[in-house]
């Protein structure tokens, strides 16, 4: 799915995804609600790429996912670009994350937003900006 502004509940999903910018494994930008889904997921791209989510301002809760992410800039395990408006919680995932510029196992950049009650083992590597949990 490109877009998701409603709410996205109990997705099976396992898929390969490639694209330019605000590319993720299922869903490429979110400003609704992703719920219970379950994904396997390879995903690349070139700017705000997420194993779930390439760019998140709405609500994330309750996944479990595995993905390996490659990218350049704003790569993260299960959100690329993270807005204040973006809150994820209560999720299960692990990751092999890839990329040069702000790389993080669970988010590439977070603005702010509220994280918690997330569970994850992330192989992470990049040049600049890298966090095992998140950077920037």
């Amino acid at each position: 799915m490109g877009l998701n502004s409603g709410v996205l509940s109990g997705s099976n999903a396992s898929a390969v995804v490639s694209g330019l910018g605000v590319v993720g494994g299922l869903v490429g930008a979110n400003s609704g609600t992703i719920n219970d889904s379950n994904s396997s997921s390879t995903v690349s791209g070139i700017g705000q790429v997420g194993g779930l989510v390439g760019l998140n301002s709405g609500m994330i809760r309750g996944n479990t996912v595995t993905f390996t992410v490659t990218g350049m800039n704003e790569v993260g395990g299960l959100v690329g670009r993270n807005t204040s408006t973006g809150d994820i919680v209560n999720s299960t995932f692990t990751s092999k994350v890839f990329g040069q510029d702000s790389v993080g196992g669970v988010i590439g950049v977070n603005e702010g937003a509220t994280l918690s009650n997330l569970g994850f083992a992330s192989t992470v590597s990049g040049r600049n900006y890298v966090g095992g949990l998140l950077e920037c």
